[in-house]
């Protein structure tokens, strides 16, 4: 799709779209959304941009229809380059991993990149890494947003994640899914299980040992899987009896598509009832559609629109989904953006302002209203939890989760048994050993009070109220808070960082050696005695910092005085986790949420980062937020807040520590400031203490609430500012000391002495010059090891595409490979027939390039699905071995099976523009036994196979027949072990080399 150039007097900005078409499979199409794009640049070109003189036009390029880890969209993006097209912004692809391909070539030229969804981009890195990247549509990680938001209000802490590995698009959600709630809650994760399913070989014995091995454990399931196995899944759990009510399923339909199906409990077969009585224990996570009138119109000018240029008709019943608005929302907001830096006097529209413009950024869709971005530049969606009406056989809504605000109940919940939700647990635990359920009334008691009932109803009282009270104090563990430090292990070297507990600063290099932190020597200067580690607990990254000499026996009262930490739950208040216990019983490390960044002292330091009003008001109203909540409870207050104990995570969220920990307070900082104090004293934490309390000896931290808000106000300085309190850029020093400036500060003089703006001169101008000098050489050399660390990454990647992921790393290490044999394995070579034909009848090689480029990418969208190594792909003909070098018992026969079954319908429905009647036929031979592999060469080397099974299934390939596979008898004695299989006696032929062998067709496989 091209629309029509504008004159040349009006400034026209390009948008091109590369986005996969022309298959069913996926949840984006751009054959369905093609129309949707042209109603929106007219709407941005007529309304939004007309009074500026801009006109944007769009180039549109087919970059096929897989979703692929190996995609060459790189190349189709070459491409428009090589014919001239200068890309002021990319919509597209669809595809998670091929807009990660596409993001990697556009930032070498910091264009702005608009997925449409690519909702599994994040899998190899945080999404907030990606500079020059935004998205409009569906997220996994606003999935994983509400699933947490669910689970902590329902105080489900232990629940199970039933991923399905076969679907791309659920595979990617797990992923995203698994690192958000390991970040964002260590706890859940650390006692939620995952598990993993195959729907292409999911079987009822499969589901009912999962379902059982984490029923002593678990009581919610979340299904990450489409229809058809959240369907398989909920008659295995009925058949157990798990749908009665007290267990939990929670699965995600976000809209209606034929990519996840339909899930309708109705499947027309002899299990339908069993599967709507099941179904009333499952929920479904939706997102909130918008199906008003202004929609409506839009959807028909789509249909109508879509029929007439693009020759693509939609049925009666096919509805214009939320993704194809979204295709038009994506135009509508880069014509927003554009519209907004023209009113603030922008001329170039380059990709840097559109980068730093997308936080946070809200515009308004003419179909969908208001859009607001979170701080990365994620469209924030509303969903929306649907309960299973038996009486009408649908699900409907019964909470709303909105973008912005809390969730509200929408309906009354229908649960079998229950008013309410089942709870995490059973009453009496898992194995039925709570203590809830020990207590026995004494029969003492129960003698007493029958024969004395109305002398002995006050003592039967205060028995009752006594046993109460120590079942209440056995079922809160005053423990609850200690760790044992064999269960905490560091990661690596440590290095002196700032303030308090859980501070990192940033500089963070997780390589192999470990973490090295770096701080500069101010941050040196305030805490030099506090000593951040990264450190692994429970599975989980946390931060640790030892506690300050002399330690703390560990006392009973302890629990009850951390005990207000346990229950803060803010996205502005640093989780605590707990505290490590040696072997002497001393409280010796302070376990904490890690945060990447560092603390707001080095982030305001650090002159090259781009810190504007947006960001600072931020950073403003997240410590708002956070100190304000933190007055609201039981802590009441700081009492040593500063900017060192102000932390920033890696989405650059503001996040308070060391609040709550008066018990281990050193004693000598709680001193007043006097005249007689030692120079060696570090006077530079007490800028943030007010006058009033640098007069006296510190107060417990609970009555400092005033206190805090003088510390408030000279953080909200220093972020103004950008500078240290007191301090300048333009005036390092004052002319005083630390000392003597705190001295002036704690006498409370009329005006008191407050921080103020000094004035510029000559030798300041040229200090900060040089300052500034020394910083870009800095940043210069940061940028080239980074430079050097991406290519490594990137050679490290290419060596894994053409080795075994086993092999590349240890070659990757120095180590040498040995040659190895494997008794159990079995080969697969493949060719196309007809493909030489449709290759002889191109005529231009540019098309041969782009024909071989669809067929590797279907091949390798297939190959993925299974536990296969493609061991070499020369033109149309593959070679592929499984059970190598991962030993996979007799399952290998079966691997190599099910993908050649996939392979040859996956290559029979493949057309091509320039060869449409070309029909494709796969020849596939298969035979199974020993062979050794080994690498060979050192300059460029190869993972080979050599063997008469090599051999062997070389000739089932070479004698076997277009559109068949035929394998071996000894193929075909696994596949009968492992069963459901279907194979078809051909008899015996003449095999060069090997004289009559009997051999089978592989026809299919049985449906489970």
């Amino acid at each position: 799709m091209e629309s029509p150039a504008p004159s040349r007097s009006a400034r026209t900005l390009t948008v091109c779209l590369l986005v996969e078409r022309g298959t069913n499979t996926l949840f984006y199409n751009f054959d369905r959304s093609a129309a949707a794009v042209d109603l929106a640049l007219q709407y941005a070109n007529d309304v939004i941009l007309s009074d500026y003189n801009i006109t944007l036009h769009s180039y549109y390029s087919d970059i096929g229809s897989t979703c692929s880890l190996r995609n060459h969209i790189m190349t189709y993006a070459m491409d428009l380059m090589s014919v001239g097209v200068k890309c002021d912004v990319y919509i597209g692809p669809g595809c998670g991993s091929a807009a990660e391909s596409l993001y990697d070539f556009t930032s070498a030229y910091r264009t702005l990149v608009i997925g449409c969804p690519a909702a599994g981009m994040g899998t190899s890195a945080p999404i907030g890494e990606y500079t020059f990247f935004s998205r409009i549509s569906v997220t996994h990680l606003n999935t994983a947003t509400i699933l947490l938001q669910f689970l902590r209000q329902n105080r489900y802490t232990s629940p199970t994640v039933i991923q399905d590995q076969a679907n791309s698009f659920y595979q990617q959600m797990s992923m995203i899914v698994k690192d958000y709630i390991q970040n964002e809650d260590p706890g859940i994760f650390g006692r939620t299980s995952f598990e993993e399913i195959r729907s292409t070989d999911l079987t009822n014995q499969r589901l009912e040992l999962l379902l059982t091995s984490n029923s002593d454990t678990s009581r919610i399931f979340i299904l990450l899987a489409p229809s058809d196995s959240v369907r398989q899944i909920m008659l295995a759990a009925y058949k157990m009896g798990y749908t009665t009510g007290d267990y939990l399923f929670w699965g995600v339909n976000l809209f209606p598509s034929a990519t996840w199906g339909n899930f309708s409990f109705a499947n027309n077969d002899s299990y339908d009832q069993a599967a709507k009585k099941a179904y009333e224990t499952l929920l479904l996570v939706s997102i909130t559609t918008v199906q008003d009138t202004t929609y409506q119109i839009f959807a028909s000018d789509v249909k109508k629109l879509s029929e007439r240029k693009y020759n693509y008709s939609y049925i009666d019943t096919d509805e214009v989904d939320i993704v194809t608005s979204h295709f038009y929302d994506s135009v509508i907001y880069y014509a927003s953006m554009i519209k907004t830096l023209a009113d603030a006097g922008s001329a170039t529209f380059s990709g840097d302002e559109l980068a730093r413009l997308k936080r946070g950024y809200s515009f308004v869709s003419p179909i969908n209203g208001r859009v607001t971005l979170t701080s990365v530049g994620d469209r924030l969606s509303s969903y929306v939890l649907q309960n299973f009406n038996p009486d009408s056989g649908r699900f409907e809504d019964f909470i709303s989760y909105p973008a912005v605000g809390n969730s509200t109940v929408l309906g009354v919940l229908r649960w079998p048994g229950r008013v309410t939700l089942p709870p995490n647990e059973p009453r009496c635990g898992f194995l039925g050993n709570h203590p809830r359920c020990d207590y026995v009334m004494p029969r003492e008691l129960l003698g007493a009070a029958i024969g004395l009932p109305l002398a002995m109803l006050l003592l039967a009282s205060w028995t009752i109220a006594y046993y109460v009270r120590r079942y209440l104090a056995a079922s809160t563990d005053p423990y609850w808070w200690r760790i044992f430090t064999s269960e905490v292990t560091i990661m690596g070297p440590t290095s002196k960082s700032t303030a308090s507990s859980g501070i990192m600063a940033s500089g963070v290099n997780t390589g192999d050696a470990g973490t090295v932190i770096s701080v500069t020597k101010t941050e040196m200067s305030v805490a030099s005695h506090y000593i951040v580690k990264r450190a692994m607990y429970d599975g989980v990254l946390v931060a640790a910092r030892d506690l300050p000499q002399p330690l703390h026996r560990v006392k009973t009262t302890l629990g009850k005085n951390l005990l207000p930490l346990r229950r803060i739950q803010h996205p502005n208040l640093l989780k605590f986790i707990g505290i490590a216990v040696n072997d002497d019983n001393l409280c010796q490390i302070v376990v904490e949420e890690l945060c990447m960044k560092g603390t707001l002292t080095r982030l305001l330091e650090r002159d090259r980062f781009d810190l504007d009003w947006n960001f600072k008001s931020a950073l403003m109203k997240d410590l708002t937020n956070g100190m304000t909540f933190l007055h609201s409870t039981s802590i009441i207050s700081h009492g040593n807040l500063s900017s060192n104990t102000c932390l920033i995570d890696s989405n650059f969220v503001m996040k308070i520590c060391d609040y709550g920990l008066d018990y281990f307070r050193v004693e000598a900082d709680l001193r007043p400031l006097i005249d007689e104090d030692e120079e060696d004293r570090d006077f530079s934490e007490l800028f943030w203490r007010a006058p009033e309390l640098l007069r006296v000896m510190m107060p417990p931290a609970g009555t400092q609430a005033k206190g805090d808000m003088y510390s408030y106000a000279v953080i909200l300085q220093q972020i103004i500012m950008r500078s240290p309190p007191f301090r300048s850029h333009d005036h390092n020093k004052n002319m005083l000391s630390d000392k003597e400036l705190l001295l002036e500060v704690k006498k409370g003089t009329l005006p008191p002495l407050r921080p103020r703006k000094a004035g510029d001169n000559i030798v300041d101008h040229l200090i900060r010059s040089m300052e500034k000098h020394a910083l870009d050489l800095e940043h210069e050399a940061e940028q080239r090891m980074k430079d050097f660390m991406d290519e490594k990454r990137r050679s490290d990647d290419i060596l894994t595409q053409l080795l075994p992921p086993a092999v590349a790393a240890a070659l990757s290490h120095g180590k040498e490979i040995m040659p190895e044999t494997y008794p159990s394995t079995t080969v697969l070579f493949s060719d196309i027939d007809g493909f030489e034909e449709l290759l002889a009848g191109l005529k231009v090689p540019v098309d041969t390039i782009s024909i071989m480029n669809t067929l590797y990418a279907t091949c390798d969208s297939v190959i993925e699905r299974w536990d296969v190594y493609k061991v070499e792909s020369v033109k149309d003909q593959l070679m592929v071995v499984s059970g190598l070098p991962t030993r996979n018992g007799i399952l290998h026969a079966g691997e190599i099976a099910s993908m050649s079954l996939a392979l040859r319908r996956e290559i029979s429905s493949m057309k091509f523009e320039k060869a449409v009647d070309c029909q494709l036929k796969l020849r596939v031979g298969i035979h199974s036994g020993s062979c050794v592999a080994g690498v060979i060469g050192t300059k460029m080397p190869r993972y080979c196979l050599f063997g008469d099974t090599v051999n062997t299934s070389s000739r089932m390939e070479s004698h076997g027949e277009a559109g068949k596979i035929q394998c071996s008898k000894a193929t075909r004695d696994l596949l009968d072990k492992i069963g459901s299989y279907v194979l078809m006696l051909r008899g015996e032929i003449t095999i060069k080399g090997k004289g009559n062998m009997e051999t089978y067709w592989l026809v299919g496989k049985e449906s489970l």
